[in-house]
């Protein structure tokens, strides 16, 4: 394909990105294969999302699920972006993990919802015999922290969809924030800006009872020196299930 850049030929190859590229090639392919006349009754697509920005992530991610409407629709990636981005728009997704193990052994398992998985990770350790004290003061609350993180980012993007935030400006603020009630502030508010800690925490307690914000801080802990060991860790993780469950699925406004 021949272009020009200030009314000069060029090479497509030559000054577009690779996510332009793919994003080009695609709008090439799928028109095609999704013609009425077309005998093939579905679309295998590798790796379509390398090197996209997140809006054409989210726009790929449209595109698929209309196309999976009459056809089915198989895509290979080790970009998460994608599965996120069909669950974060509330779209349709049946995602594979396609593993390779010993002697090239290969496994194929439905991925678990990354919430649950993480949820379910800490209740394995929290149900182990004879568990160290120091995983059960480090380990457990840090990946309690990682469901409670997840479930907060995908209810960010939730609210960024139906409020407009632009996609690259929320990707950017998540990636600069750490702790989780900064973070929290995207899932909460719908300016995309971050909150003072004390608003935000008041909005928690409003939403999801003054347990919520020590339960956080709690699950913060664990990446401090001193950790946290809870009374009981089966309870434990079971408040933070609870809690993510809640917090993934937002309120447009309050």
């Amino acid at each position: 394909m021949d272009v020009t850049v200030d009314d000069t030929e060029a090479s497509a190859l030559g000054v577009m990105s690779q996510g332009e590229l793919h994003s080009l090639a695609l709008s090439l392919f799928l028109p095609r294969a999704a013609t009425a006349d077309s005998p093939f009754g579905f679309v295998v697509i590798d790796d379509p999302v390398q090197s996209m920005d997140p809006a054409k992530v989210d726009g790929l991610a449209q595109v698929l699920d209309e196309l999976g409407r009459d056809r089915q629709v198989v895509v290979f990636t080790h970009d998460t972006r994608l599965p996120h981005a069909f669950r974060s728009q509330g779209l349709p997704v049946t995602v594979l993990k396609v593993e390779r193990g010993e002697k090239s052994k290969v496994h194929v398992t439905c991925d678990t919802d990354p919430v649950k998985e993480a949820v379910d990770n800490a209740m394995a350790l929290a149900k182990t015999e004879n568990c160290s004290e120091t995983a059960l003061r480090h380990v457990l609350p840090s990946l309690c922290r990682e469901a409670l993180a997840t479930a907060i980012v995908e209810a960010a993007w939730l609210r960024r969809n139906r409020t407009g935030i632009p996609a690259e400006h929320l990707q950017a603020a998540i990636d600069t924030t750490e702790r989780l009630i900064p973070l929290a502030s995207f899932a909460l508010f719908d300016d995309g800006l971050v909150h003072r800690d004390e608003e935000v925490r008041s909005r928690l307690r409003s939403l999801y009872g003054n347990e919520c914000t020590t339960l956080i801080h709690q699950c913060q802990q664990g990446a401090h020196p001193s950790g946290f060991l809870p009374h009981d860790s089966v309870a434990f993780v079971r408040r933070v299930e609870a809690l993510a469950a809640r917090i993934r699925t937002p309120e447009v406004s309050f």
